[in-house]
């Protein structure tokens, strides 16, 4: 082992080329412990999906598509919540304690509606981004819009006029998640809070 470091030592010193991995303790333990750390997540998520597909044959490739999207959504979802609870001053959480609140009165009554109002433009963001990643059911024959224009201009030969419809489309459903957005977060908005 001494002699695979020592080389790749040596050959960081003529060509500059740094795998410290292989010569470095400390690098080494961290690649290790990340390698380790993906294959033990890849086996529990193969174990996983090949259990879950067993068990839903019947649910169809839109199915699949709703079931990864949300799933890939709420990863996202959850981490804005998430932002937006810390987001809240712990003098307002004090305040609700000294009037009497209890924890679940402090989370539902001060906490989460003010988190909420905290978390609208990243959830517009989020939103939008669905909308966007909904193109990648177009990888299991989903018939979504990038899908059906696909075949459209495959056989009609149209695929400039096609993308410029596309595009148009995709822009106007963002323009109306995002105009409702905008009206939420109007709606919503509590002055100095926020801002």
């Amino acid at each position: 082992m001494d002699d695979v470091a020592a080389w790749f030592f040596a050959l960081y010193k003529l060509t500059g080329v740094k795998l410290t991995i292989f010569y470095d303790a400390y690098d080494r333990g961290r690649f290790v412990e990340g390698f380790v750390t993906t294959v033990k997540l890849s086996a529990y998520c193969l174990v996983l999906s090949l259990f879950f597909g067993a068990c839903v044959p019947a649910l169809g490739s839109f199915g699949w598509a709703v079931v990864s999207l949300t799933v890939h959504e709420t990863a996202f979802a959850a981490e804005i919540y998430r932002a937006g609870i810390e987001a809240v001053p712990k003098a307002m959480v004090e305040a609700a304690a000294s009037l009497g609140f209890s924890r679940a009165q402090i989370y539902r009554q001060v906490v989460l509606p003010l988190a909420l109002r905290v978390t609208m433009p990243a959830m517009t963001n989020n939103l939008v981004n669905l909308v966007k990643t909904t193109t990648l059911a177009y990888a299991i024959a989903v018939p979504e819009l990038v899908y059906m224009s696909a075949q459209i201009w495959s056989e009609q030969v149209n695929v400039p006029e096609m993308m410029v419809v596309l595009l148009v489309c995709y822009v106007a459903i963002v323009g109306v998640i995002n105009q409702i957005m905008q009206w939420l977060e109007v709606r919503l908005r509590v002055p100095g809070f926020g801002q």
